[in-house]
């Protein structure tokens, strides 16, 4: 379960252009049951990841064109998994600081 909700958002994060993927971790049963007790549906399953990205700075001659901090690591971004129950395969339901 773990090993296919790390892999999922490991095919999302390049869409994180020019940032680099430090750690990704298990946020715990309690992060998650806390995350999802308002969404929670009866025949899904939730999972609750963190991680940790480094945005690497602006190349010369490169245009900006994101919202992140350059130079800069973000720690504890959120990632919320979920899955209908007896399937192995994960979606990205949202991410981000909550």
């Amino acid at each position: 379960d773990y090993s296919d909700a790390v892999e999922c958002v490991k095919d999302f994060f390049p869409a994180f252009e020019t940032c680099e993927l430090l750690e990704l971790r298990y946020a715990g049963d309690a992060e998650t049951k806390l995350e999802t007790q308002d969404t929670q549906k009866e025949n899904e399953e939730y999972m609750v990841l963190k991680s940790d990205f480094y945005v690497n700075p602006l190349e010369v001659f490169q245009n900006e064109k994101s919202a992140w901090q350059r130079d800069c690591t973000y720690e504890d971004w959120g990632w919320l998994l979920c899955r209908t129950k007896g399937t192995s395969d994960w979606i990205i339901c949202n991410y981000g600081y909550c």
